[in-house]
């Protein structure tokens, strides 16, 4: 079979409606398995799984690890996307969570798959929503686009706080209590949407 093992997983994806196709499809696949036993995967912005089946069958070839997806799963997002996510939706009776459920479920990797459903920035611990402060959305953010490589505190530092010593840094973001607003919140994470974070779990 093509691409191996992962073939079976990369051939599910293109069942379900989405735009994560090609060597794209191929090199996410390839990355996540590629990540130690444990990991802990973050996909910010899941729509109806394309790169969720992707992430979580490399894991299940794996044997471990668990996929948390985040999505609030009402076709929200900037001006640009909210067309394409409507299009793709269609006048189905069933809803985009639904939708998401079955597609998982017939990829055979809901065991892992773990969904969370809302926006990125106000979901917490438990499924409780909180708001985070606006730099450390914006750290999180940063590190997510810079995944491939090891980020030092300086650069963090220099990216979300310009033109500021580090330790003034340390003493601002405490009192840097702005929450975002849920908008712009869900337009950040909508660019993220393609996004993904790993993590070793140690167990």
């Amino acid at each position: 079979m093509r691409w191996g093992p992962l073939g079976r997983y990369i051939w599910e994806s293109r069942r379900v409606p989405g735009w994560t196709r090609h060597g794209e499809a191929t090199t996410l696949a390839h990355e996540s398995y590629a990540l130690p036993d444990g990991a802990v995967v973050v996909e910010i912005g899941s729509f109806l799984g394309c790169s969720a089946v992707l992430l979580a069958g490399a894991r299940k070839l794996r044997g471990s690890g668990k996929v948390h997806c985040i999505d609030p799963f009402d076709a929200s997002g900037d001006e640009f996307s909210v067309p394409i996510y409507r299009t793709i939706r269609g006048f189905r009776k069933a809803t985009l969570r639904e939708r998401f459920d079955k597609y998982v479920e017939r990829a055979g990797v809901s065991d892992f798959v773990q969904v969370h459903p809302g926006l990125a920035c106000l979901i917490g611990q438990d499924g409780r929503e909180v708001y985070l402060r606006q730099k450390t959305f914006q750290t999180l953010l940063f590190l997510l686009e810079q995944r491939h490589r090891v980020v030092s505190k300086d650069e963090i530092a220099a990216k979300i706080w310009p033109d500021t010593a580090l330790d003034a840094v340390r003493g601002r973001d405490r009192s840097d209590t702005t929450a975002p607003r849920p908008a712009s919140v869900r337009a950040a994470s909508r660019t993220a949407r393609s996004t993904s974070a790993a993590v070793s779990s140690k167990k």
